[in-house]
């Protein structure tokens, strides 16, 4: 379920507000958006929010995403929503003429207003496979922006900052190490002190090492650890280990669940994705996700998401240069263009054209905005645009499920994190620097990348890592290939079945498809890329004005 508010300018007419639970709003509330969030001095309440709000909403800042929450003093009083300093808790708002409304679910308000589609926004989106900014796939729908809440009150929406300004004065790799160490460390111990029976998401990866390094090794065994992966994947393994290592209870789940769906399952599971991640990310990446956490407990999962931020893992072959027009075009041609993008073949020229020339107009002005240094730029694109804007809408639907915990989210983190040198976070330097001061004997323990935080921190190998990554990326451009989110390809083939046994469905497709491309799918001529019918599925899925 989701908030959905709408006011309208004439008092005569109550604001509606129907709440998560599906109960309409009388009087007075503060309900919480997602499960137990998590600020520096513990878990958020209703009463911190409705507080705050009153004594200094600055301090949502130190909430850790993702947190949202909405509140109304009486009946007659405004209601407010509010998302967390990085905008990572999806909530939009939509002005009209004399209403207006602020919802959880950009499809729910574009219902609301008679919303159509955004032309320039989806061509992003068939472009990079998710959002820029604070655009929907609905015209007039926005995303509240990041630090920011929503008063909505007598038909007008009104966005207030209340973030404030919090940099961290640069302190070289190893101090910036030290401290993050600490505060990761005092972050996890002061949480398993206050709750029972979190689950560590472990993988092979360098972030959810950190975590397993910030807590304890004498608070380990019984820890349960829980990894997703495909069948013969590189996450399995290593997690497996490690759990072993330290007697933690080690959990595996795999995609095999979907090969026993129908056609008819599979497109249904993928069309409830597309609504929930608001028709603005890849279904059939949280669709098989979905189906294997349905037989999962959803209690309190720990993520090491927010990693990124600290790894430059995005510098591969990247100068450490100025910031220009010339190299943003590169980047989104190169980069941003390359793994979701929709097929060409499937949209009509003049959109193709117009979504390229304005996304590239969109990233570039994005990118030139947050500086002149280029690495710098690229850091807080990936922070306040991707992570926001695509891993965000994927991590608001998982903090509805369950209790979804980013330690290295904290603010004082992510602050750290952006104040240190470039040249420090490159090849994943800073984050082994911090994996070495948690825990000497799992740094010396090879990721799933082949090479160990030990060696990342000392800089062995890295520029052969760095050169694969290039050589990698050449190739997959020039070939056009895409990589596919996993267990999407199965998903896809039975969603395309489902299409082709109820052709109809795809007649409301908007004319910026190319009906000859529908027909070539539709007959087999075509077998349908993951990407594309995500794509279509979104479009399929969206309102109708």
């Amino acid at each position: 379920m989701h908030l959905l508010a709408v006011s309208h300018a004439d008092p005569s007419v109550p604001d509606r507000v129907e709440l998560p639970d599906g109960s309409l709003a009388q009087g007075g509330f503060t309900v919480l958006l997602n499960r137990e969030p998590r600020a520096a001095h513990g878990d958020v309440t209703p009463a911190d929010v409705a507080g705050w709000l009153v004594t200094g909403p600055e301090a949502f800042g130190l909430v850790t995403p993702p947190f949202a929450a909405a509140h109304r003093a009486a009946e007659t009083e405004p209601v407010v929503a509010v998302t967390d300093y990085l905008g990572f808790r999806q909530v939009y708002w939509w002005q009209g003429s004399g209403v207006a409304g602020i919802s959880t679910s950009a499809p729910a308000l574009a219902g609301v207003a008679g919303a159509g589609l955004d032309h320039d926004a989806l061509g992003v989106q068939s472009l990079l496979g998710w959002q820029l900014g604070d655009a929907t796939p609905f015209a007039g729908v926005s995303k509240v922006p990041a630090g920011h809440y929503a008063r909505l009150h007598r038909g007008t929406v009104e966005l207030v900052r209340y973030d404030i300004d919090r940099t961290e004065e640069p302190r070289g790799r190893q101090a910036t190490a030290v401290e993050a160490a600490g505060l990761l460390r005092e972050w996890l111990v002061r949480y398993l002190d206050e709750h029972e029976d979190p689950v560590l998401q472990l993988t092979g990866g360098h972030d959810s090492r950190i975590l397993l390094g910030a807590i304890p090794s004498n608070r380990r065994r019984g820890l349960h650890t829980l990894t997703l992966d495909s069948q013969g994947g590189r996450d399995a393994p290593i997690a497996g280990a490690l759990s072993a290592r330290y007697k933690m209870v080690h959990q595996v789940f795999d995609t095999s669940s979907l090969t026993g769906l129908s056609a008819a399952e599979g497109h249904a599971l993928a069309t409830a994705a597309a609504l929930r991640l608001d028709c603005s990310a890849n279904p059939l990446a949280l669709a098989p996700l979905s189906a294997a956490e349905s037989q999962l407990p959803q209690g309190r999962r720990l993520s090491g998401l927010g990693g990124e931020v600290a790894r430059g893992f995005y510098y591969g072959a990247q100068p450490s240069g100025a910031t220009t027009a010339h190299l943003a075009e590169r980047f989104a041609r190169w980069r941003l263009f390359t793994n979701e993008a929709v097929d060409r073949d499937a949209l009509v020229p003049e959109f193709t054209e117009a979504a390229e020339k304005y996304t590239i107009g969109l990233v570039t002005a994005q990118l030139t905005s947050y500086g002149d240094q280029w690495l710098r730029s690229l850091d807080e694109f990936y922070l306040w645009q991707r992570m926001q804007r695509w891993g965000g809408v994927h991590g608001t639907v998982a903090a509805v499920d369950r209790v979804f915990l980013n330690p290295m989210f904290d603010r004082r983190f992510i602050e750290l994190a952006r104040a240190a040198d470039p040249a420090d976070k490159r090849d994943s330097r800073l984050l082994a620097a911090i994996m070495r001061e948690l825990d000497l004997e799992l740094a010396v323990i090879r990721l799933d990348s082949g090479r160990s935080p030990n060696q990342l921190a000392k800089g062995r190998g890295n520029w052969r890592a760095t050169a694969r990554k290039a050589v990698g990326k050449v190739a997959q451009r020039v070939a056009g290939s895409r990589r596919s989110p996993l267990g999407a390809p199965l998903l896809s083939r039975l969603v395309v079945d489902h299409w082709r046994a109820n052709r109809g469905l795809l007649d409301g497709l908007p004319d910026l498809v190319r009906p000859s491309y529908v027909a070539e799918l539709l007959d087999g001529r075509r077998p349908g890329d993951p990407h594309t019918v995500a794509f279509l599925l979104n479009l399929l899925a969206a309102p109708k004005p």
